[in-house]
């Protein structure tokens, strides 16, 4: 039951770091991500195991303590409203919550300000 909160845990907060133009595009690649996992982890278990027997259960309790300590980096997003376009948060919301924006791309931006070149 764990398991399941912290996999819909993870869809949602991943919606809610994109901004609305991406957010389809993020979440579907981190679903392919996962099921490609998914898809190596009973060959990383038989192959692995056969080498060494705790192998796998080392590999896999590794990969998701790192995992969990990554993910403290990111930002939170309690009480704060999606974003909707390519800035992660508008000056105006920062203002409103006291806190510091955070950018999806400085190339996004950049295409957006200059001059197209047709």
């Amino acid at each position: 039951m764990a398991i399941t909160g912290a996999f819909h845990l993870a869809w949602m907060f991943t919606a809610e770091l994109f901004p609305t133009k991406y957010r389809s595009l993020a979440v579907g690649l981190a679903g392919v991500k996962a099921r490609v996992g998914s898809i190596c982890s009973p060959y990383i278990n038989d192959i692995l195991g056969e080498i060494v027997v705790w192998a796998p259960s080392a590999l896999f309790g590794i990969v998701s303590l790192i995992a969990a300590g990554l993910s403290l980096l990111l930002p939170d997003t309690k009480g704060r409203d999606l974003p909707e376009s390519n800035e992660f948060d508008s000056k105006e919301n920062d203002k409103r919550n006291g806190t510091t924006s955070y950018h999806l791309s400085a190339v996004d931006r950049e295409k957006e300000t200059s001059p197209s070149s047709s």
